[in-house]
């Protein structure tokens, strides 16, 4: 939105570590925002930034939102969300749903507002916190209904706030299926570089410098120079990083187990992501859940 037109209406729900950078980024792009968490702490940074917080999903704001941005962490708050809000939304709202949730949540969602008039599209991102600040996210763009319409491009217009890399998939399930296909491929980088670092430390020499070594022409990208160069100094030091999580061992897991089950539905072996889950979950059973899933050597010492 820009110059003198009307701003749009838009709810955040969700005001976390990626939801909290996404309302900021939204605001500067001039769109009418409001914050929804149910987490006190959460409302209370958003409103320190300036931004319009509500503790309620019975606040009247939710009849004139326009667009709804769901960022929250699993299938069951998505969909308790999606349950109190839907009656709440005016008919030709758009939710666009920024978390990582289940291929057949993203099918129920759908449903459950093309029959309220409504408009759904699966928009999950790849990015840690840091590029959510920098609005710097690449987001999938699978629509419910016809990409002609003109909630189609308000939908777009409204990612490109915060997601300069922006793809657009045929439909919800395959936007939630890319994502979680993407994430395999991110854990089992981490996974690589976890077990091959034990196997060069055993030899006399440091996961940095392995680390190194590939980034110099074999794997460039921000997941083995960026993430990698995390794995690799937690490889060598022995023991988790200090400061708050980019993306959790818990939130990895989690979407290795909607990967599987999306799996198992679609008749599709993955051998490879039962591996890494595995993995993932020997460091949640080892108290680490918590801990960035790039700390995965640490998480896995007690193994």
């Amino acid at each position: 939105m820009r110059g003198d037109q009307p701003q749009l209406p838009v709810m955040i729900a969700g005001l976390g570590q990626l939801g909290l950078p996404i309302a900021v980024a939204l605001a500067h792009a001039h769109f009418a925002v409001a914050g929804f968490d149910i987490d006190a702490e959460q409302r209370q940074a958003a409103a320190q930034r300036g931004l319009t917080v509500i503790d309620t999903a019975s606040d009247t704001f939710w009849g004139r939102a326009q667009v709804l941005v769901s960022v929250l962490p699993s299938d069951e708050s998505t969909l308790s969300l999606a349950d109190r809000v839907i009656p709440l939304l005016p008919a030709g709202a758009i939710h666009l749903c920024v978390g990582t949730i289940s291929v057949s949540l993203a099918r129920t969602l759908a449903d459950h507002h093309g029959q309220s008039g409504q408009h759904f599209a699966a928009c999950p991102v790849f990015g840690r916190p840091d590029e959510a600040w920098a609005r710097d996210l690449t987001a999938l763009f699978g629509p419910s209904d016809e990409q002609t319409s003109v909630w189609y491009s308000v939908g777009l217009d409204v990612l490109s706030a915060f997601a300069p890399r922006r793809h657009q998939v045929p439909t919800p399930e395959a936007a939630c299926a890319i994502k979680l296909a993407g994430n395999l491929m991110i854990a089992s980088a981490i996974t690589t570089l976890t077990e091959a670092s034990r196997f060069v430390q055993a030899h006399g020499a440091s996961a940095a410098s392995l680390q190194q070594v590939v980034t110099g022409k074999l794997f460039r990208g921000p997941v083995y120079e960026g993430v990698g160069a995390r794995v690799a100094q937690t490889a060598d030091r022995g023991t988790a990083s200090e400061g708050p999580a980019g993306f959790t061992v818990k939130l990895g897991l989690k979407d290795l187990d909607l990967l599987a089950l999306a799996a198992v539905e679609a008749g599709t072996p993955i051998p490879l992501g039962d591996q890494v889950r595995a993995a993932l979950g020997l460091a949640s059973g080892n108290g680490f859940e918590h801990c960035d899933w790039a700390d995965l050597p640490a998480c896995l010492l007690k193994g």
